[in-house]
């Protein structure tokens, strides 16, 4: 089995209303040029050398031993019970898509901590199902773990898809991607035709989990938050498919030390005002908080959405084999050796263990 690998050269109505006041404007478009790295003076400074230690499996909820760490699942409900841990039970969809428990990739005791990689899965997964008994996106735990960060995948609402199943509706509401997007990480009532309560949104969640981390005395260098700010300087944030476009929406308004994409983003526009072929949040900034030097992308040439991420890249200012890489190899396997498409194998394929490392774990 061979494949094919281009690799890195070494609001508006939008935005966050509720940080955008705390954070710089940051209209600094930090183009990078080719066969430069994060490590020429642009990065922010890794993680304090305080002590790390690994918590007990006791906080967790369901927890097993990986290769590079524990593995500790943590339900949402639990530590806050306004939240969900399923959209909802009038339907098996319902019951099924989206949420699940929150999943933490923990190294041992003693590990150098690199950083906190923060990620979001694609719309319907889970980071944990409670279903099937299984951390289903188990691959980036390990990796995470293995350069030497914990790894936080968050569940959050995405019972829904943004495009397919919201804004090809509600295609005639201004910025309906924008301010749907907008309503899942902070959870402000700006979009009349979806609801995610404060307590199912990004945010909210990233705060409960802190606390929850604080009243455990779970020892790490970085916390996920300081009271109800959230500490997005000091972490890596990525996501795939859906949470790759949550990713670079908080990157596009808030400093963050790392953001990548996997398998994203992409939205398509509304019908008000068209102007561009793509949803509004792409083009309301002049350049992101976020210099672009610290933001990677790696999608998959036989993604059925390749060639409209690739458009993505273009308006993020974004140079291919500096801040994005294609990769190629069909057919492609997830670690069960079942066939899956492009669009998963860019987050589920061993092979590309190196391309999600040097866009997420640096």
């Amino acid at each position: 089995m061979s494949f094919l690998l281009l690799g890195f050269t070494n609001c508006s109505p939008g935005g966050f209303s509720s940080v955008v006041d705390e954070t710089p404007a940051g209209e600094n478009n930090d183009s990078e040029e080719p066969g430069s790295d994060e490590n020429n003076g642009s990065q922010p400074s890794s993680p304090s050398e305080a002590s790390y230690v690994q918590p007990s499996a006791g906080i967790c909820d369901v927890s097993k031993s990986g290769s590079y760490g524990l593995f500790c699942a943590i339900k949402p409900s639990r530590l806050d019970s306004a939240a969900r841990d399923i959209y909802g039970t009038s339907t098996i969809a319902e019951q099924r898509f989206g949420f699940g428990y929150h999943a933490i990739g923990f190294p041992p005791t003693g590990t150098k901590i690199k950083g906190i990689y923060l990620h979001f899965v694609g719309s319907y997964g889970r980071p944990y199902n409670p279903t099937t008994a299984n951390f289903d996106n188990d691959i980036l735990l390990e990796e995470g773990m293995k350069k030497g960060f914990v790894v936080v995948q968050l569940a959050y609402d995405n019972r829904f898809q943004i495009n397919e199943d919201v804004c090809m509706t509600y295609n005639s509401f201004n910025n309906c991607a924008g301010l749907l997007r907008k309503e899942k990480i902070t959870g402000q009532d700006v979009f009349p035709y979806a609801a995610t309560p404060v307590a199912d949104s990004i945010e909210e969640r990233i705060r409960k989990l802190s606390s929850y981390f604080q009243a455990k005395n779970v020892k790490m260098p970085i916390s996920l938050a300081t009271g109800n700010v959230i500490n997005y300087s000091a972490l890596n944030i990525g996501g795939h498919s859906q949470g790759a476009g949550h990713a670079y929406f908080i990157a596009l308004w808030v400093e963050v030390r790392r953001a990548c994409f996997l398998g994203g983003p992409y939205d398509i526009p509304d019908l008000v005002g068209y102007s561009y072929p793509i949803a509004d949040w792409f083009t309301e900034r002049v350049s992101p908080t976020t210099p672009i030097s610290r933001m990677r992308a790696a999608v998959s040439i036989d993604d059925a959405s390749y060639s409209k991420f690739v458009s993505s890249f273009q308006y993020m200012g974004l140079t291919k084999n500096v801040h994005w890489v294609e990769v190629s190899g069909a057919p492609y396997r997830n670690p069960q050796g079942e066939e899956i498409n492009g669009h998963g194998a860019i987050i589920q394929d061993l092979r590309f263990e190196v391309v999600r490392a040097e866009a997420c774990f640096q």
